[in-house]
């Protein structure tokens, strides 16, 4: 059973941050503040991985982006993509260890258009 529980969270652990399923994750704090930087004002969705928040990856909004002295907080929407309610919506960009634009807006899943009968 542990051997079995020890693949499992190998599978699920990104191996490095750099590359995961071919998504260019950027690790830099300055990298990773830009991406929030430019996915703000264009709604966008951005990959993030924090620890705090899940052990994979989470494909979340961002609702604003605060400076509190000499640090930057993230304020997430509260659903992720898959309409999982996050545990927290204010993040510390020194919490967050990786990030990975994308293309695509973010739409609160809980309100898409066809989704409910």
């Amino acid at each position: 059973m542990t051997k079995i529980l020890d693949n499992f969270i190998a599978f699920i652990t990104p191996k490095s941050l750099s590359t995961t399923a071919g998504l260019p994750i950027s690790t830099s704090q300055k990298a990773i503040g830009r991406i929030f930087s430019s996915a703000y004002p264009k709604g966008t969705v951005v990959g993030i991985y924090c620890p705090a928040l899940s052990a994979g990856m989470l494909l979340v909004g961002v609702e604003s982006i605060m400076t509190d002295k000499s640090e930057n907080v993230i304020v997430l929407r509260p659903y992720d993509v898959s309409g999982i309610l996050l545990q927290r919506t204010h993040i510390s960009l020194g919490e967050i260890t990786g990030a990975c634009p994308f293309a695509c807006k973010y739409e609160n899943p809980l309100f898409q258009k066809g989704t409910r009968g």
